[in-house]
């Protein structure tokens, strides 16, 4: 033992060494004044050791006092082997080997004897199945109309519509039916859908056999049918039209009046016909069948034309067109005969190209040689090519001896994309068997409308025409339906202001 009696050392020593610090400091206070008057009164500082001066950090709590304290491998793995143990002593090691003496087949038939299988008896249908058996779905003459139900469609665009029922009865007509339909559907599955949904409320009175007796209108939202308008047509798809509110109509039985012979109505034929969407086609049929003299020949087409005062009286309509599109139940029955064509003012035909031409046969590329006319009626010979996915048109190098080029710009080599081709019609037919067509296209820079004039014989003409139709209905764009929205939009306001 040494004993060491400087007392700065060993304030030193305890300044270092212990912690001299508490929540309130003033321990540490204490500490370092004392050190300081102890130091002024030593006398030269040169004669003590810097070496005992307080050089260490301060001494401060570690975080982990109070904790557990962290078990080392060898705990660890003492416990494992432990646990490993225990385990293996519950495993038993049974060692296999084969019975000396063997039992006879009777005493085997005895411990394995064969038990026989009882099988229960589970009723062959379920409580649904038999409920569903029990309703009867033959009364609904409409049900092949119930898959255009959206409400049995998921993940299928669908439209919700408030139809309001003109052939309910007064109390009930304020009250439409509402019917959710797929979008896809047509007008006239749409109005086979209302029949079977009515049939299947059990609404009364009941419906007439078949949906074509019946059409659909614009309605306003508390049941009045706007009659200023025609009925939906039923070739259209539901998605085309964005009414919320329609009304179904039963519609009567209609009068037509068919000038047979001249347009003076000397000799007419009336015709009954119980549905209002008889097509032309249809009604020319009726007429044959009351007249068989009038039955047509190789070199002899029967067409109708309206017998009002209006500007397309003048020109056959098409056989595909229905008498709701018309607003006229009196019409002249018309030859259509190679005289008629070669007169000054040829009459153009709108046929209906759509199902002559397979799908193979239309998307297969093809050129024709035709010419475009300008503003300027000068043609200009082109190659118009027309595939699945496109429409190229290619000027074609003239050889003239006139230097027409100094005067008139070549038509410049352009390629459209199917989806910016609107429509492709006959435009007119020339003497000597010319045909003018129309191809409208869309300037996908502002969403115009322009068209190109392109003249080729009648047959080249109709072949063009019956390509296009069949590519532009089998990839029908939006652009396109708002285009032919647009057109029907104006027939219809040009129909209705000559009515006027």
């Amino acid at each position: 033992m040494s004993f060491f009696d400087d007392a700065e050392w060993l304030q030193s020593h305890i300044v270092n060494s212990f912690i001299t610090s508490d929540d309130t400091g003033l321990c540490e206070m204490v500490m370092s004044s004392e050190c300081a008057s102890s130091g002024a009164a030593a006398g030269d500082p040169s004669e003590r050791d810097t070496y005992f001066e307080p050089h260490s950090i301060d001494i401060v709590m570690d975080m982990d006092i109070g904790g557990h304290r962290r078990r080392s491998n060898t705990s660890q793995r003492l416990d494992k082997l432990k646990k490993e143990r225990k385990n293996a002593a519950r495993i038993k090691h049974i060692i296999w080997q084969p019975n000396a003496d063997p039992l006879p087949d009777a005493d085997r038939d005895f411990v394995f004897e064969k038990k026989p299988i009882v099988i229960a008896e589970r009723p062959k249908t379920s409580l649904l199945t038999e409920q569903l058996n029990s309703l009867d779905l033959s009364d609904n003459p409409f049900t092949e109309y119930s898959k255009f139900d959206g409400r049995a469609h998921a993940g299928v665009p669908t439209r919700r519509i408030n139809i309001f029922l003109t052939m309910a009865p007064p109390e009930e007509q304020a009250f439409p039916m509402s019917v959710t339909v797929v979008a896809s559907a047509r007008v006239s599955q749409l109005i086979g859908l209302i029949c079977w949904q009515y049939t299947s409320e059990d609404r009364e009175p009941p419906l007439r056999h078949s949906p074509e007796l019946y059409s659909l209108h614009i309605a306003e939202d508390d049941g009045e049918v706007d009659w200023d308008f025609p009925p939906l047509d039923d070739r259209e798809t539901v998605a085309k039209f964005g009414f919320s509110v329609l009304a179904l109509v039963e519609t009567e039985q209609t009068e037509v009046t068919v000038n047979v012979d001249g347009r003076d109505g000397q000799d007419q034929v009336t015709l009954s016909l119980k549905k209002r969407n008889a097509t032309v086609a249809e009604i020319l049929n009726a007429v044959v069948s009351q007249r068989p003299d009038l039955a047509p020949d190789n070199e002899v087409e029967l067409a109708l034309e309206r017998a009002d005062n209006s500007s397309t009286a003048a020109s056959p309509l098409s056989a595909d067109t229905r008498l709701s599109q018309l607003a006229c139940q009196h019409f002249n029955l018309i030859k259509t005969t190679s005289a008629r064509k070669h007169k000054d003012t040829a009459v153009v035909e709108e046929p209906n190209f759509s199902g002559q031409m397979s799908a193979m046969e239309a998307t297969v590329y093809q050129t024709f040689k035709v010419n475009m006319l300008s503003s300027l009626v000068i043609k200009a010979p082109i190659q118009l090519g027309i595939s699945g996915d496109r429409v190229e048109i290619d000027p074609v190098q003239m050889r003239s001896s006139l230097n027409v080029s100094k005067f008139l710009s070549k038509p410049r080599a352009v390629t459209y994309q199917i989806d910016c081709i609107m429509e492709c019609r006959l435009l007119d037919v020339k003497y000597g068997g010319r045909a003018v067509l129309r191809l409208v296209y869309m300037l996908p820079s502002d969403g115009g409308y322009k068209h190109h004039d392109l003249e080729a014989d009648l047959g080249t003409a109709k072949e063009i025409v019956r390509k296009l139709e069949y590519i532009l209905d089998f990839r029908s764009s939006m652009n396109r339906k708002t285009y032919l929205q647009q057109k029907e939009k104006r027939t219809l306001l040009g129909t209705l202001s000559s009515g006027k």
